[in-house]
């Protein structure tokens, strides 16, 4: 149960990406920018916090090309470490004008299982060199991918480039993502503004977009959704969702580094 509960709050606000019409290429965030969030169970009639997930930004220059570091780790509070301990950790390299991933790392530790995942993406064969190891034996593949395939990580960032304000009521707009080591297709439904508590910002106004992979929701698809500050930041401030064993969210907690 842990381990679906642990699953679906990373792939939910690492998945968190729309697209529509572009801003421009000055980005809403910038080098420095660290995001904290909680994510929390709902059980026996409360919302137990069980897990962080913290996103930071970092300035990177390779080979003459100025990226940026995302790195994103998610850990279970040391509370919960003896049920099920869990330390992943995901990287992503990416173009800082169109936030379009190069290189994209994960390593995860859940309870004892143990792996390295690694996409090197090539842009001009529109192709991902995709590998992954655990105890010591590897697997590679070669997969097609788009000029908008995302990575778990540059997701989060990518739909902060879009337009919310021009973005039509109910839009429905889809993206393709690797995951592990295959393409699948996020799509995600425009559900317009709605007004949130937030602990960094108090009261704020907020886009709230619909979540639902290869078009299948986890439960139920009206429960699955994400919240975005309405403003030039566009940061996620909360994330929740129905699952078979009752409902989790995601709640940013604390952003440092942000563009004011």
């Amino acid at each position: 149960m842990i381990v679906k509960i642990k699953t679906t709050l990373l792939f939910l606000i690492l998945f968190s990406a729309f697209g529509y019409s572009q801003t421009g290429n000055s980005t809403p965030f910038q080098a420095g920018e660290t995001l904290r969030f909680k994510g929390s169970y709902y059980m026996s009639s409360l919302w137990a916090d069980l897990a962080e997930v913290k996103v930071e930004v970092a300035d990177y220059n390779s080979g003459g090309k100025s990226l940026y570091f995302i790195k994103a780790t998610a850990s279970t509070y040391s509370e919960y470490d003896s049920f099920f301990k869990i330390r992943d950790l995901f990287q992503s390299w990416v173009d800082k004008k169109e936030i379009k991933p190069y290189i994209f790392k994960r390593s995860v530790d859940e309870g004892g299982y143990k792996f390295n995942m690694k996409y090197v993406v090539k842009r001009n064969s529109l192709q991902a060199n995709y590998e992954f190891e655990r105890k010591g034996k590897v697997k590679t593949a070669v997969i097609p991918v788009t000029e908008e395939t995302q990575d778990l990580v540059s997701i989060l960032y990518y739909v902060r480039m879009f337009d919310f304000e021009k973005m039509a009521l109910n839009k429905t707009i889809s993206i393709s993502i690797l995951v592990d080591d295959k393409v699948e297709i996020l799509t995600l439904t425009f559900k317009g503004k709605e007004t949130l508590k937030t602990e960094p910002f108090g009261k704020i106004a907020c886009y709230k977009l619909g979540i639902s992979i290869n078009n299948k929701a986890l439960v139920n698809k009206e429960s699955n959704n994400i919240w975005l500050t309405a403003d030039k930041n566009k940061i996620p401030v909360q994330v929740k969702a129905e699952i078979p064993v009752g409902s989790i969210q995601l709640r940013l907690v604390e952003a440092q580094g942000i563009i004011q």
